[in-house]
């Protein structure tokens, strides 16, 4: 997607709808997902501030202005691709992205309750997996800063 791919318009379409539905409730959504993170990975806890409210502002806001430019990734793939050197310098490592992805899905299944269809799930596994090819990349540009694009 990221890279001369585009995210099909109808998978954009139920993932705004989603994202919209889920919006009343997102600092539950949020709260949800780091005790499903916290709790699988206690090891990462370490990682975050003992108060997480400006963490869960800053999480919200990268993750809704991601859903929100779906259709036009090369908006947030600049900032994703900082915010991946970012976390690369707070100890986050490649085996810890699928451990969040999994976890927003989880949370995001909990607050939906039904309304998360198994397609639905897919689609937000498909954006995140996305979102953190991205913030993988900043990984490997501050990796090897002399690799050709």
């Amino acid at each position: 997607m990221l890279k001369g791919d585009r995210m099909d318009a109808e998978r954009i379409k139920r993932l705004r709808a989603c994202h919209e539905s889920l919006a009343p409730r997102a600092d539950q959504l949020i709260e949800t997902f780091y005790q499903h993170l916290f709790r699988a990975h206690p090891e990462v806890r370490p990682m975050f501030p003992e108060d997480m409210s400006r963490q869960n502002r800053h999480f919200l806001a990268a993750f809704s202005m991601s859903i929100e430019h779906l259709d036009n990734p090369e908006v947030f793939h600049a900032p994703l691709q900082r915010m991946g050197v970012r976390h690369q310098g707070y100890g986050v490592r490649r085996e810890h992205y699928p451990w969040v992805c999994d976890a927003v899905v989880a949370a995001i299944q909990e607050i939906g309750g039904d309304s998360i269809t198994p397609e639905i799930r897919d689609d937000w596994r498909e954006a995140l997996g996305l979102i953190a090819d991205v913030m993988m990349d900043g990984l490997e540009d501050e990796e090897d800063p002399f690799a050709q694009p």
